[in-house]
């Protein structure tokens, strides 16, 4: 985990860590971790000289903002562009890796280790619960793709639309293609080599990032 001295103190004072949001990094100033595609992808259908039908699953699919249930037709030389908004989560970011080169990227000055990802996890886990009703917490490492602008035609719309159901593992309120979102960055974040750990909301979160102190986190890491 890459961060400032002053906060490594303060980590191994009062266990305090700050938790982010998908919102707050789409839109935070600092530019060397601003993604503006961060829990989004945009899907561009454009209809050449044959029409396009989306299903009411493909539909829904490219947006969250509201539910359809109808098909959708694209009449020929017409254009269509939806963002896929996933809804917010609390997310807290480490690399996989310590590299100097990407210390001085971020701006930081130091780092440490976290040895047990999962009791790590599940510690933020119970402390963001006595603050916010949470579903579930999930980890994972991010995935990285070309782009998350996808161009619809008919020829790949039933591959690159993602219908997929919602994860009964998990909840039935969070489609399973949300889940992967959180987990999917462009590639030119790839030398990050990120690992992220999700706390999904039961209700709309603000985009205020959160800090807790628990002094249990310092024992599943190493400095």
């Amino acid at each position: 985990m890459y961060l400032m001295k002053e906060y490594l103190e303060r980590f191994k004072e009062k266990g305090t860590v700050r938790i982010g949001n998908i919102e707050y990094y789409r839109e935070i100033e600092n530019k060397k971790i601003n993604d503006p595609h961060e829990g989004r992808t945009t899907y561009n259908v454009f209809a050449k000289e044959e029409a396009i039908e989306l299903s009411v699953d493909q539909v829904n699919a490219i947006t969250n903002d509201y539910h359809i249930e109808a098909s959708l037709r694209i009449a020929p030389h017409s254009f269509f562009t939806s963002d896929l908004i996933v809804p917010n989560a609390f997310t807290f970011s480490a690399s996989c890796r310590f590299d100097k080169k990407l210390l001085k990227t971020f701006g930081y000055n130091t780092c440490y280790k976290i040895t047990d990802i999962k009791q790590f996890m599940n510690t933020i886990y119970n402390e963001l619960s006595k603050r916010y009703q949470l579903l579930f917490p999930v980890a994972d490492r991010v995935r990285y793709v070309h782009t998350k602008i996808i161009n619809v035609p008919n020829s790949n719309k039933n591959t690159v639309i993602r219908t997929m159901p919602y994860s009964k593992s998990k909840s039935d309120r969070i489609k399973d293609i949300y889940i992967e979102d959180y987990f999917t960055k462009p590639e030119e974040f790839k030398e990050e080599e990120e690992f992220r750990l999700i706390f999904v909301p039961t209700t709309p979160i603000g985009r205020e990032p959160v800090d807790l102190n628990c002094r249990k986190l310092i024992d599943y890491c190493v400095f």
